[in-house]
């Protein structure tokens, strides 16, 4: 529970290409633990924790107003129309309250809808859980990004693209 308060993570951002101009298209912000005395904690190690612990609500928070406050300043200052993607964890999609954060974030930061990107994993939503996807719509019809990660590493595929409305298909390199 300290980390945050110690101020011990930060994002990294991965620029994201696109393939066939080579041009930048945006971001996809990446947390980071590092640990005075553990030194750096992977993600695979803590995410599944702070999952488990609900800690992830007040980190995923912090993790998006980073990243759209980040992605602000840069849009102001190249003049340009970055969009920034940011991984949601299932336990920040469940909670009641996600969708108005969200857009509470997006309103704080004055970013437009459509320069977030939320990315989940296929994962997260293979039991269809209702509230969840109405929630992934919701957000899409206010202009949010939705990227689907990881896909074809789940029993449902195909048949989740015609229920979740979508604009980036990460197809998994298993697949």
């Amino acid at each position: 529970p300290k980390a945050l308060e110690n101020k011990e993570f930060t994002l990294h951002f991965q620029p994201q290409i696109h393939s066939f101009s080579e041009r930048l298209l945006g971001f996809e912000a990446l947390l980071r633990w590092h640990n005075a005395e553990l030194g750096d904690i992977s993600p695979k190690e803590f995410i599944s924790i702070a999952e488990e612990s609900r800690l992830i609500q007040p980190l995923g928070m912090w993790v998006l107003k980073s990243a759209c406050r980040t992605l602000r300043k840069l849009n102001r200052q190249y003049r340009t129309d970055f969009y920034m993607a940011v991984n949601v964890s299932g336990v920040q999609l469940y909670a009641d309250e996600f969708v108005d954060q969200v857009l509470a974030v997006l309103s704080e930061t004055n970013v437009t809808p459509g320069l977030l990107e939320l990315e989940v994993t296929e994962s997260v939503l293979i039991n269809r859980e209702l509230r969840a996807m109405e929630k992934l719509n919701s957000l899409y019809r206010c202009g949010v990004r939705i990227a689907l990660d990881d896909f074809g590493t789940g029993v449902s595929s195909m048949g989740l693209l015609k229920d979740v409305k979508i604009t980036t298909l990460k197809i998994d390199k298993t697949f």
